[in-house]
């Protein structure tokens, strides 16, 4: 949990999709690659996103192993923020809607 409770609070933590829990620098979203992985980029101007576009990152060579010639490729890691939402059960409306989490993860 990256932020602390008060008396009577839950928290929920959630990652993006293909996205995975991790506990670096707090709690955090990672994502190893397999494969070549194409994700969108920008930058923020003010309350808003400017220069969007997408990149592919390939595996990066590391070293190679002397012995047979091969290449040693390393995935991209790549990390996100975790979204993490704190309640009380004084702040759902009974009987309006269900909160449920299906890929919760604990």
């Amino acid at each position: 949990m990256q932020f602390s409770l008060v008396p009577g609070e839950t928290a929920v933590g959630c990652c993006p999709e293909g996205y995975s829990c991790t506990n670096f620098s707090g709690n955090t979203c990672i994502q190893i690659a397999s494969d070549p992985v194409t994700v969108s980029v920008g930058t923020c101007e003010g309350t808003s996103t400017a220069d969007l576009t997408t990149i592919t990152l390939e595996p990066i060579p590391r070293s190679t192993n002397t012995a047979n010639g091969a290449t040693i490729l390393v995935p991209p890691t790549l990390f996100a923020p975790m979204f993490q939402l704190n309640y009380r059960s004084t702040d759902l409306a009974s009987g309006i809607f269900t909160v449920s989490f299906p890929s919760l993860k604990q």
